[in-house]
C-alpha cells in the first residue's frame, strides 16, 4: 500500500468517520479524500509532472496540510516539508536545496516566503490559510477550483520503495540536512507505532505536533488514519488548553516532548489545577531527554495512563523503546530495540566494541531513509559501515539486561586530560537535582587538560541558594572528578533550533568565551 491509498482506504470503508479536528471544525474521512483527490488534480494541472517532481510545503498543522500530504502521495510528487519557523536564509536554502516548483505557505510562513520569493521567480505560491491571501499567492480555494472529486487514479503512482517526502534533520550542527523518505518507510513507521501505543479505531490523539517533524509525520498522518482514529490538533502548546482538551474531550493519547509534558504538570500545579483525563490510556514521548521524576509525576497524574518513550531520528525511525512497566527500573534507559530493528554499537573503523564500552549506534531498520537529498557525500558517510546499516552519530552503551543507555552525539565527546567525558552522562546526572529544568553539557578548550566540561542549566528560581556550588556537590558524589562541570551558566533561556531542541552549536561557542554568562533570546 502506497500513502495515498491509506486514506484513500480508509475514507471508502468509513467515509463519515471524523479524522481532523481543529478550532472547531471537524473534517471526515470521506471530506478529507475528497480534498486530496482534487488537491492532487490540481497539483498535475500546475505542472507538478513528473512522478518524483518535488513540491514544498511551508505551514502550521491544518486539514489542509494533512490532505496535501496525501495529495502529493497520490500524484507520485514528493513533497518537502519546511519548517514554517526557519528564518529567511533558511527558507531559501530549503527551496533551492528542493527545487520545489510550487510552494505552499500559510500566514505562518508569510514573512519568510515574502522575503524570498523574489530570488524565486519560477516558483508558483499556493496560500493554505483560511486567512486572505497576499498578493503574490493563489488561495487555496482558487487552485482546487473546478477539480473533479474522483479517484486520482488509484493506485497512486509509484511502488512502495519510491521517496515520497522530504523531511529535514534538526541541524543541531549545522544545516539541517534532507532526508529522503519512502512510502514503505513510513507505512512500516505506522504500523510499528499503532501496535506500540495500542492504537484502535475511533481513538482520539490530542497533538500539538508540527507536521514538519517525523513525530507528527508518521503519529498523525499515517498510524491514526491506518486504526481510523481522530486526530484533535492544538495549534501550538498551551498548558490550559491541553488540560481542558484531556478533562472534556475524550482523548485516548498524549505525544509530548518532555519539556511540553513538564511545562503543563507544573502549571496545573502553579494553578492548583488536578488534571482529569477519564479517558486518557498513553503518554508517548520522545525527542530530547527526560528527567528521572517526570515518568513518576505523570504515573501521579495520570494515574490509568500507560506511557512510551521511542528513541530513534529522522534517517532511521524508531530504534528503541522504553515501556511503561520498564520506566521505574530503567529511569535513564533509552530502552530496548524495536523487534524489527538490528543495532551494533562500533568505533570509528565500523568494528563492534566490546562489551561496556560505548560505540555509534549503528542500525539496519525497515524504517531507513532513502539518502539524503543533494548530497551524495553525506549518504555515502551515513552508509558507510554497509548499504542497509545506518550510522546514527549516537553514543551508547549496551547493558546487562540488553538495554541501552546514551552517552552522547559522537561529535560532542569532550576529551578532557586524556579521559572521554560524555556529556548525556553528565546531563543524566544533573537532569537527577529537583531544581534542574534543562541542562546542556559541553567542551570548552582548557590549557592544562585540553577539554573541559562545561554545563548551561535552567533551574527553576529561588530552588538553591548558591547554585555552582550545589550543584557541584551534586556531580561529585555521582561522578568521577573529571566528569564534573568546571564552570556553571545559568541563562533565562537557551538558543533554540526550529524543532525546538537546545542549539549545542551556539551553546558551544558561548563556552568557548572564558566569560559566558551571556542570556540568549526566547524562542517563540
Amino acid at each position: 500500500m502506497l500513502i495515498g491509498d491509506l486514506l484513500a482506504h480508509r475514507a471508502q470503508t468509513h467515509p463519515h468517520a471524523p479524522y481532523w479536528r481543529q478550532g472547531g471544525e471537524e473534517t471526515l474521512y470521506g471530506e478529507m479524500e475528497s480534498l486530496a483527490r482534487r488537491a492532487a488534480f490540481a497539483l498535475t494541472r500546475q505542472g507538478a509532472n513528473p512522478p518524483g517532481t518535488m513540491i514544498g510545503v511551508m505551514a502550521m498543522p491544518s486539514a489542509r496540510y494533512a490532505a496535501l500530504h496525501f495529495a502529493a502521495a497520490k500524484a507520485g510528487l514528493v513533497l518537502a516539508h519546511l519548517n514554517p519557523r526557519w528564518s529567511p536564509d533558511e527558507t531559501a536554502w530549503g527551496i533551492r536545496l528542493s527545487g520545489a516548483g510550487v510552494m505552499f505557505v500559510d500566514h505562518h510562513g508569510a514573512e519568510a516566503a515574502a522575503k524570498v520569493r523574489e530570488g524565486f521567480p519560477q516558483t508558483s505560491w499556493i496560500w493554505l490559510d483560511r486567512r486572505q491571501a497576499p498578493p503574490w499567492a493563489t488561495p487555496w480555494e482558487t487552485f482546487v477550483a473546478n477539480t473533479p472529486d474522483r479517484p486520482f487514479p488509484l493506485p497512486s503512482f509509484g511502488v512502495p520503495t519510491d521517496v515520497f517526502q522530504l523531511l529535514f534533520t534538526s541541524g543541531t550542527t549545522g544545516r539541517p540536512k534532507g532526508v529522503r523518505v519512502s512510502h514503505q518507510s513510513k507505512f512500516n513507521l505506522a504500523q510499528t507505532h499503532a501496535l506500540n501505543l495500542g492504537l484502535r479505531m475511533g481513538d482520539r490523539v490530542l497533538s500539538s505536533l508540527a507536521l514538519c517533524h517525523h513525530f507528527g509525520q508518521w503519529l498523525n498522518l499515517t498510524a491514526v488514519p491506518l486504526v481510523g482514529g481522530v486526530v484533535q490538533q492544538q495549534e501550538g502548546f498551551q498548558a490550559q488548553a491541553v488540560a481542558a482538551a484531556l478533562a472534556q474531550d475524550g482523548i485516548t493519547h498524549l505525544p509530548m516532548v518532555p519539556t511540553q509534558l513538564r511545562r503543563l504538570l507544573d502549571e496545573s500545579a502553579a494553578q492548583g489545577l488536578t488534571l482529569k483525563a477519564p479517558e486518557l490510556r498513553m503518554i508517548v514521548f520522545g525527542g530530547e531527554p527526560s528527567p528521572a521524576g517526570l515518568a513518576h509525576r505523570l504515573a501521579a497524574a495520570f494515574p490509568r495512563a500507560r506511557m512510551f518513550q521511542g528513541f530513534g531520528q529522522t534517517e532511521t525511525g524508531f530504534l528503541l523503546g522504553l515501556h511503561h512497566e520498564q520506566m521505574a527500573a530503567n529511569p535513564h534507559s533509552l530502552g530496548w530495540p524495536d523487534p524489527r530493528v538490528d543495532i551494533r554499537l562500533v568505533d570509528s573503523t565500523g568494528k563492534e566494541v566490546p562489551p561496556g564500552q560505548a560505540g555509534e549506534i549503528t542500525a539496519r531498520t525497515p524504517y531507513l531513509m532513502n539518502g539524503y537529498h543533494g548530497n551524495p557525500e553525506a549518504t555515502g558517510e551515513y552508509f558507510a559501515f554497509g548499504r542497509g546499516w545506518g550510522r546514527t552519530g549516537d553514543l551508547a552503551r549496551r547493558e546487562p539486561d540488553g538495554s541501552y543507555t546514551l552517552a552522547g552525539r559522537k561529535t560532542d565527546l569532550i576529551i578532557s586530560g586524556g579521559m572521554n567525558v560524555y556529556p548525556a552522562e553528565v546531563e543524566r546526572v544533573l537532569l537527577d537535582h529537583p531544581a534542574v529544568l534543562e541542562v546542556v553539557v559541553v567542551g570548552a578548550p582548557d590549557e592544562q587538560w585540553g577539554e573541559t566540561p562545561v554545563a548551561f542549566l535552567l533551574v527553576i528560581p529561588g530552588k538553591m541558594d548558591h547554585p555552582a556550588q550545589e550543584l557541584e556537590h551534586h556531580c561529585r558524589d555521582r561522578l568521577a572528578h573529571y566528569k564534573c562541570p568546571t564552570r556553571w551558566v545559568f541563562p533565562e533561556h537557551f538558543p533554540r533550533t526550529t524543532s525546538g531542541k537546545a542549539n549545542r552549536g551556539a551553546l558551544k561557542a558561548a563556552a568557548r568565551r572564558s566569560d559566558a554568562t551571556e542570556d540568549f533570546p526566547p524562542t517563540d
